[in-house]
């Protein structure tokens, strides 16, 4: 990788101070540029700032547009590579700041299906919820590609350790993607004390609450065809695409030969996922909330999405959590299996983040939607702190969580 972008800052933070500024009509060219570049109407350049030397720096560097797509960050959107690397493009967070409001029990994170680098819980949610919110904040990273039966035991043994460490009664759960199956059946009636050596009071008085962001509840289309409902080149190529984020060892022979990853993915299914709410039904005396997101390829989504949003995102109770009218640019690993995870009755795409239907991620108490694809919800997608597109901080939306879970006396 060149270091032109690099090289193009550091003349943007000198030039000003030695230079008179430039002309309004070269300055708003300059911007037209960078917008055909970027993919928008709106960069945001401060003629103020910049000098005739700096653009003329900016205008001789031949391939300039080359150079700030090869440092795009892994969502692939060129206006977030604009704002870490150029400051162009930037916004003010949407997100309220984080204020110190610990909770009364410890912030358990849970992971989802996956524990690869980019389906984990980033530093920076954790660093935020523990310096700026003051949340005792702890990881539960349950094994990878297993179903809620098997991970569930894992869990449970993870939030008796922080029991044990902290002198907590009881933990707050917040759960990503099938994470949030595991919490369910963790302290279920049907659930997981029919598998260890305790009873259901005993699990379910550890734990307070439950949270789950982007968990598809009633199952996603995206595990159907993983499964093969699709033809076996359509079902090789979405595979492929799986294995692309996950790792070369996800391949559709290890779907038909390792019983726990085919388990894991059949848990999703919309069909398992109804047998799975009839038995794993509410714990008694735990308050079960949740979090959809919805995301779009590039940004563009499809008429119908909003009049959808509208509908999808009213919370059962409280606030509306729908950041701004713009979408949040789909990171490019899960673009393949968007029209999939949004796959309508009528052949529409309805609103998802690119693995779950945003329809299917209600359970409990609602409260609204976040314009986040599934990797983002983690804070994964090497981004600005703020969404250059929606103004969506993920770290202080957790820090959000937390507070308000505070609130409620948990």
């Amino acid at each position: 990788m060149r270091l032109l972008p690099l090289a193009l800052l550091g003349s943007l933070s000198l030039g000003a101070c030695i230079d008179v500024p430039p002309s309004v009509d070269r300055c708003a060219e300059l911007e037209r540029d960078l917008g055909d570049c970027l993919g928008t109407a709106t960069i945001g350049i401060d003629c103020e700032t910049l000098s005739e030397r700096d653009l003329s720096r900016i205008e001789q560097s031949v391939d300039f547009c080359g150079e700030l797509q090869g440092i795009l960050p892994t969502d692939g959107d060129p206006q977030s590579a604009a704002c870490r690397t150029l400051g162009f493009g930037c916004v003010s967070p949407l997100t309220p700041a984080p204020v110190s409001r610990p909770t009364r029990y410890p912030v358990v994170l849970v992971n989802g299906i996956d524990t690869s680098p980019l389906f984990n819980w980033s530093d920076r949610i954790v660093e935020v919820l523990r310096r700026d919110a003051g949340v005792d904040v702890h990881l539960a990273t349950l094994p990878p590609y297993q179903p809620p039966q098997k991970r569930a035991p894992d869990l449970w043994r993870r939030i008796q350790e922080i029991v044990e460490l902290t002198g907590a009664d009881e933990v707050n759960l917040v759960c990503h993607s099938l994470g949030g199956l595991d919490c369910r059946y963790l302290v279920s009636p049907g659930g997981l004390h029919w598998d260890v050596e305790a009873d259901q009071a005993t699990i379910a008085s550890r734990v307070a609450s439950i949270t789950t962001v982007g968990t598809a509840h009633f199952g996603t289309p995206v595990a159907d065809q993983l499964l093969g409902a699709l033809s076996s080149s359509d079902q090789a190529a979405l595979v492929d695409a799986y294995a692309a984020i996950v790792g070369d060892w996800f391949t559709a022979e290890a779907l038909a030969d390792d019983p726990d990853l085919r388990a894991s993915i059949a848990a999703l299914t919309p069909a398992q996922a109804e047998a799975f709410n009839l038995e794993i039904v509410d714990a008694e005396g735990i308050v079960y909330q949740s979090w959809g997101g919805f995301s779009a390829p590039f940004g563009a989504a499809p008429p119908s999405y909003l009049p959808a949003l509208e509908t999808l995102c009213v919370p059962d109770e409280g606030g509306l959590a729908f950041f701004g009218g713009a979408h949040d640019y789909m990171s490019l690993a899960l673009v393949p299996f968007y029209e999939a995870a949004g796959q309508g009755p009528h052949g529409e795409v309805a609103p998802n983040d690119g693995l779950a239907p945003l329809a299917s991620t209600r359970w409990g108490r609602f409260r609204g939607c976040i314009p986040a694809d599934h990797q983002e919800q983690l804070g994964k997608q090497n981004l600005p702190d703020v969404n250059v597109r929606t103004g969506l901080d993920i770290a202080w939306f957790y820090a959000a969580v937390t507070h308000d879970l505070a609130e409620q006396g948990l």
